[in-house]
């Protein structure tokens, strides 16, 4: 049946957009009419990338234009004559789709929803199927199609330490494209937890319950200005019709502490109801071995400590939503943690090249308790359908900890008798945060305008309690109390542009956040601070060849806990101090990318940090205490250059791939500078009745981390997986770090301090996998938002 379809012309102004720092691109829009709409698989709703479109002129047949579906099956024809159009959808494994009688005849032509069908052709029971790209490169940003890849049995962790040019460490802390200070968002929303509770949260939620993963190396104005490394946004499977699915997931890694980990996640829709419920609960004991050698002061320490940590992490996540009409939605999220910790360390601690050599046996005892809860309300308007739409997000959060702390010493201090020491140290942290942020979009005739306006209240105390330290002559004294508050407030707006045509996509836009923090009652911090933050990002397409050039300017806030000024004890010969005049780092951020047939063959960025936050260690020669205290003290600047991609190669075989060369270099306090390369590469291969393979390997060479060199390190693992159930769940077996060669070892120099540090810990290790899924698991939630406050991972 054919079908008329209106189109609207619309004209434009000429526009050119401007990087100074790398070039200089101008296109000019002349009148014209748009033709769109979006590619969808007959079979599962599915987006289809890579579409090929054709469209051609009844009146004259010479006159052809040709298109690709982008990312969401997206695709768009601009400069479109008046008349009468024929489109032609063809894509490997599917049916060809004519359509007819398209009228361009005044009006803007969007075609809405275009299903294809499958058309699979058995040869010696093999199936074709096209090739789906892993990774979708745009002008700021890439997307991993999570589904193109082997994840059977991954955990969340396990995918992000796949993907080329992220690194996520045993603490939870990421780091992209070599630069540090990510945050964290799942499903458009701030995660709500950072460091050691994020890594429990990604170990619990199973890769399978990820659909994509966007990459912003440098976030366009709508996202907050903090975060000098970018960000990750990680989105989870969708539902699009009626039905339920429950995925179940245990994991079981059989050593001498059995490490063990459950999650479930439910999602379902209802005609205008859909939700979804997810819980995990990790046990995932380790040891750890650790030696330090300092020379502070004339002094010599050598320090040696076996560490047995049993942590027990239970998360949980429930959202649900409400269809007001085909054009709003309205919702509520909410995410909780709690976490127990019982830590056990033994050790010794030598002190040489003094009058009276000292040896102490220490121990320590700790209990820690964390809980943490967040509630996001959200409301979205569609406006239209070209695009502008209105939100409204509301949110709230609560983290507390509670930590006990027993040492207990005994030390020989020739010629006099044995001494031993006993104190008790409890610490609690207790933080809010209140966020509401509304954002605006409108389609314009120069392109899209997104506006938005931010405010945030955030409220943080912590207090320590220590019953008894050393004195000078290492012989207990009573010790000390105090408590530190600290309130905050940030205000933001951010006005942007966004403008695409065949050849080139812009993104401008300038965003402005004002602080004022002060503590209670007012005696270290009070300060109030605003900054202009502008980004820009430009991309420009010719053919198969693709080049992205982007800059942004941000800033990196004092972690909130790095503020309070007193100390808190390891042992009781090393603390960790606080620092209230710290100041906010601002980084200024550009990045270079090309892109050809969708791969990554080059990337280089470069970021410059002013008044970088340092770990600087001092010692106290009275007390023998080693400090540790932040310093707003840096000017660092880091150079990457980087090669690699993500490829299906053939039906049964996946590669990623990706070699970096870094140069980094401290400029103060002191100059220290140091190159540096990293590679990985991850293959997947697929085998008859539902067996596949992963290896994964990487390696990372001698670097320069704050003011210490850091060793070279590599590491080797595989997998082996098999389909159960026709393919509802499957059986995973996992062996990490093969060789035993996941290391640290650091030498730090700085003012009278030298120290050498060695780490390794329970990273050989073998898991084993059980997933199943019940029901029906096409899930699509609408509880989704682009930005969300940074405060968060503040909270540290």
């Amino acid at each position: 049946m054919k079908q008329i379809w209106g189109c609207a012309s619309i004209l434009t102004i000429t526009g050119y957009l401007a990087c100074v720092t790398f070039l200089s691109i101008g296109v000019a829009f002349g009148q014209r009419t748009v033709v769109s709409g979006q590619i969808k698989s007959q079979i599962d709703s599915s987006m289809l990338i890579d579409v090929h479109a054709v469209l051609t002129s009844y009146f004259s047949p010479t006159i052809v234009r040709y298109a690709t579906s982008q990312y969401e099956g997206n695709f768009t024809f601009v400069d479109v004559k008046e008349g009468i159009y024929q489109l032609t959808l063809s894509h490997i494994g599917y049916e060809t789709r004519i359509i007819d009688s398209i009228a361009c005849l005044g009006e803007k032509v969007d075609l809405g929803g275009l299903y294809l069908s499958s058309s699979q052709q058995a040869l010696d029971e093999v199936i074709i199927r096209a090739k789906k790209p892993i990774i979708y490169y745009e002008s700021d940003r890439f997307r991993v199609d999570v589904k193109a890849m082997n994840t059977n049995g991954d955990q969340g962790v396990d995918l992000l330490n796949r993907i080329p040019g992220v690194k996520l460490d045993r603490d939870g802390e990421l780091s992209l494209q070599g630069k540090t200070g990510i945050l964290v968002y799942i499903d458009g929303k701030q995660s709500y937890l950072a460091g050691s509770a994020l890594l429990s949260y990604l170990k619990s939620l199973p890769a399978s319950d990820i659909a994509s993963i966007e990459f912003l190396p440098t976030p366009p104005a709508t996202y907050d200005a903090a975060g000098s490394g970018g960000v990750i946004d990680i989105h989870l499977r969708k539902r699009s019709e009626d039905g339920f699915s429950v995925n179940s997931n245990l994991s079981v890694t059989p050593l001498a502490r059995t490490r063990s980990g459950v999650t479930t996640m439910l999602t379902g829709r209802w005609r205008k109801w859909q939700g979804y419920g997810q819980v995990g609960l990790d046990h995932s004991p380790t040891y750890e071995l650790e030696k330090q050698d300092r020379q502070a002061a004339g002094n010599h320490f050598h320090q040696e400590s076996n560490q047995i940590t049993q942590p027990t992490d239970l998360t949980s996540m429930l959202g649900i939503s409400y269809q007001l009409n085909t054009n709003q939605v309205i919702g509520l999220d909410s995410k909780a943690s709690r976490a127990w910790s019982n830590l056990q360390t033994n050790g010794k601690l030598a002190q040489s090249n003094v009058y009276l050599p000292l040896s102490i046996d220490l121990q320590r005892s700790n209990q820690t308790h964390g809980q943490r809860e967040a509630f996001h309300m959200f409301y979205s308007w569609t406006i239209d359908t070209l695009g502008s739409w209105f939100t409204v997000d509301a949110d709230y959060y609560r983290n507390e900890l509670s930590q006990w702390d027993k040492f207990s010493n005994s030390s020989t201090q020739a010629p006099t008798a044995d001494l031993s020491f006993i104190a008790r140290q409890d610490q609690m942290r207790f933080s809010k945060v209140y966020s509401i942020k509304a954002d605006w979009t409108k389609k314009k005739k120069f392109g899209m305008l997104e506006a938005g306006l931010k405010s945030s209240y955030i409220t943080n105390s912590s207090s320590i309690a220590l019953d008894s330290i050393l004195g000078a002559d290492q012989r207990p004294q009573t010790g000390y109390s105090n408590a530190f508050n600290y309130l905050e407030q940030i205000q933001a707006a951010y006005l942007a542009i966004r403008k695409s045509s065949k050849y080139l996509d812009m993104n401008i836009g300038l965003r402005y956040e004002h602080t004022r923090g002060v503590d209670q009652p007012r005696q270290f911090v009070d300060r109030r601070y605003g900054y202009l933050f502008p980004s820009a990002s430009i991309a420009s397409r010719l053919g198969e060849h693709q080049i992205n050039v982007s800059y942004r300017k941000s800033i990196m806030r004092p972690v909130y806990t790095n503020l309070n000024p007193f100390s808190h004890y390891s042992d009781a010969f090393n603390a960790v101090a606080g620092n209230p005049g710290l100041n906010p780092a601002l980084a200024h951020i550009g990045e270079f990318s090309y892109i050809f047939k969708n791969i990554r063959l080059l990337t280089v960025n470069f970021i410059e940090m002013q008044d970088a936050t340092l770990d600087v260690l001092t010692f106290n020669p009275q007390r023998q205490v080693n400090l540790s205290r932040p310093e707003s003290l840096g000017l660092v600047q880091t150079l990457y250059i980087a090669t690699g991609q993500a490829l299906k190669l053939a039906k049964s075989w996946s590669i990623s791939t990706d070699i970096a060369v870094l140069y980094n270099r401290i400029v103060l306090p002191i100059d220290l500078r140091q190159w540096s390369m990293t590679g990985q590469v991850s293959s997947d291969w697929q085998f008859r009745k539902g067996w596949s393979a992963s290896l994964l390997a990487k390696y990372a060479s001698p670097t320069l981390y704050e003011l210490s060199h850091v060793s070279s390190v590599g590491t080797v693992s595989v997998g082996l997986k098999k389909a159960i159930a026709k393919g509802k769940g499957f059986i995973a077996f996992d062996a990490n770090d093969l060789f035993y060669s996941d290391r640290y070892k650091a030498f730090y120099q700085f003012g009278e301090i030298q120290q050498e540090t060695s780490k390794k810990w329970q990273s050989r290790t073998a898991r084993i996998t059980l997933n199943y899924t019940f029901g029906r698991s096409k899930v699509d939630l609408n509880n989704k938002r682009e930005t969300t406050s940074e405060e968060i991972d503040r909270l540290k």
